[in-house]
């Protein structure tokens, strides 16, 4: 499906205290764009304002009828925040800027399986069309609940219902899924941390959302690679 596509920029979100995971990125990414503008230690209050709104309806709204238990209202931290802002600013840069069909994106705390890239072509030349994919994750693919799924090539492709996320550490988009997201987040303002506000848009764009096995890199995170950064 995706033969003549090539992933020339790897946009990676980033908090730049965090040397070592860029040590690593560094060595192991092709043509990285960072995006690592906004941190918890220059978020103004400015830029909040402009993001993110304290609405528990709009929580609420956003939540319901997707999780099996009610996500309580919480007000967001600013490590939360500059999180997501720099996940949309990914997105904006991509959809704007980037003269690839499709955009890859990392968190930093990826950690990626040996010839990563070269898994990764090999798995776009056989996919089947998607919408965004998610390549890896902090959980088993299992996380989010399956529609169908094929095998083709070494790889298998499952189709996800929503909420169809395996958090944000690493996944793929087009750009009419980036620009879509960008353009809601830029009207209505974030609400949730960005994974949540990810699989409210999914399900609001009936996004075709598309797990792979087997999974190309994992969040050091989860496997105890790297202490989990909550305070970003």
């Amino acid at each position: 499906m995706y033969k003549d596509q090539k992933l020339i920029n790897t946009r990676i979100i980033h908090y730049p205290k965090l040397t070592e995971r860029k040590t690593y990125l560094e060595s192991v990414c092709k043509n990285i764009i960072w995006s690592s503008k906004t941190s918890k230690d220059n978020i103004t209050e400015e830029i909040i304002d402009l993001y993110y709104t304290e609405d528990p309806n709009l929580w609420n709204e956003r939540t319901q009828n997707l999780y099996k238990e009610a996500i309580p209202y919480r007000k967001m931290k600013e490590g939360d925040l500059s999180c997501s802002i720099n996940h949309i600013e990914a997105w904006e840069d991509f959809y704007q800027n980037d003269n690839n069909t499709l955009g890859l994106f990392f968190e930093d705390d990826i950690i990626l399986c040996e010839n990563f890239y070269s898994m990764l072509d090999n798995m776009l030349e056989v996919s089947p069309a998607f919408d965004a994919m998610f390549i890896g994750g902090g959980f088993p693919h299992t996380v989010a609940p399956t529609l169908s799924s094929e095998k083709i090539g070494g790889f298998e492709f499952i189709l996800k219902d929503h909420p169809a996320t395996n958090c944000l550490c690493s996944y793929v988009l087009t750009k009419q899924t980036a620009k879509n997201m960008v353009d809601y987040l830029k009207n209505s303002k974030t609400v949730l941390p960005i994974d949540f506000e990810v699989n409210y848009m999914f399900k609001k764009f009936n996004t075709k959302v598309l797990h792979i096995m087997p999974m190309l890199c994992v969040e050091g995170s989860a496997v105890g690679m790297y202490k989990s950064v909550q305070s970003r």
